[in-house]
């Protein structure tokens, strides 16, 4: 019955995911750290609906959303971008080539990480 159940909700997220679209993506480091900042389309080729998303550390958030404005999101992906930027990232403008990915276990903040341990002891 689990094994059931996680192919349902892999299948459900696999679908989930296939209707969404992400176009702009700016990918922004620093040091052995990553973000993500993306728009995503619910129905493309249409622009609005959107969200922009930021994934930190593994956690994703939506930053912010548009039903109708044409534009609003990659304006505030955009702006967000360059923000980071500001504050020593580097980020990755929308089609360049990012190499080089960092993995998951070194994307956590040092004060993740020892978090993580204090919550282990």
């Amino acid at each position: 019955m689990l094994k059931y159940r996680q192919i349902v909700l892999i299948t459900l997220a696999t679908l989930c995911a296939s209707t969404a679209w992400a176009e702009d993506r700016y990918v922004c480091r620093l040091g052995n750290s990553q973000r993500i900042i993306e728009v995503i389309y619910a129905s493309p080729p249409s622009k609005v609906p959107c969200e922009v998303s930021y994934t930190k550390a593994g956690s994703v958030q939506t930053l912010w959303r548009s039903q109708n404005e044409i534009g609003y999101c990659e304006t505030r992906a955009r702006e967000f971008a360059q923000q980071q930027t500001g504050w020593g990232w580097h980020c990755a403008e929308p089609g360049e080539v990012v190499s080089d990915l960092v993995p998951a276990a070194q994307e956590q903040e040092p004060a993740d990480r020892e978090q993580e341990k204090e919550q282990r002891e």
